[in-house]
């Protein structure tokens, strides 16, 4: 689908004192992803309305629903950004690994599942190589095709990325999305908020 960056460290830790960031490199290609997730019932956002209510100085009740709506739209707009598991979930993700070294995106990962060839064939644990921690890299096989399935995400959001979804929600619930604005980086965006973009850049995965 697209060729994206990712930072180049080892780990991103739950600890806010090791949530640092650090420099970006290439890796190769992104096929194909899917996220396999349970009924939005079954989903815990990283705070409650009331949480958001209190953090933005909310009193009145009236948009309680529309709030709950906007958390989820919120959470995904900073997922993307940040190309990390806000919630956990698994990922199917799809890689050309021609080049090895490509890093599973949407980490950090808990527990690969099955990796496998373009055949749908089994890859036994001597012919590939996982590094790293939370997020992590296949070093090999190098090959075009390589279709991992894996659980990924946080039990609990890191203080500082929670920070910028709550500034995301609330520049979503005062503009209610009739913003556009123009990025640090001269493009014209219509989802994430200046406020949280300043907030998340350090800690994006994405190029």
């Amino acid at each position: 689908m697209w060729p994206y960056n990712i930072l180049n460290t080892d780990q991103l830790n739950n600890r806010d004192d090791m949530l640092w960031p650090a420099p970006k490199v290439g890796y190769n290609t992104l096929l194909d992803l899917k996220f396999v997730e349970g009924s939005s019932s079954s989903i815990t956002e990283p705070f409650s309305v009331q949480e958001f209510k209190d953090w933005g100085k909310i009193d009145v009740s009236d948009d309680d629903v529309l709030i709950e709506e906007l958390i989820t739209s919120a959470r995904e707009i900073c997922e993307g950004f940040l190309c990390i598991s806000l919630i956990p979930r698994t990922v199917i993700a799809i890689l050309d690994n021609s080049n090895g070294n490509s890093y599973l995106p949407y980490g950090p990962v808990v527990e690969l599942i099955s990796i496998t060839d373009v055949d749908g064939n089994a890859i036994t644990t001597d012919n590939y190589k996982l590094q790293l921690e939370d997020f992590k890299r296949l070093s090999y096989p190098y090959s075009k095709y390589v279709r991992l399935e894996y659980t990924a995400g946080y039990a609990i959001v890191p203080r500082k990325i929670k920070t910028g979804i709550l500034q995301q929600l609330l520049y979503m619930y005062q503009h209610r999305g009739d913003e556009v604005y123009i990025s640090r980086t001269g493009s014209i965006d219509v989802g994430l908020a200046p406020e949280a973009e300043s907030t998340l850049s350090p800690y994006s995965r994405n190029a």
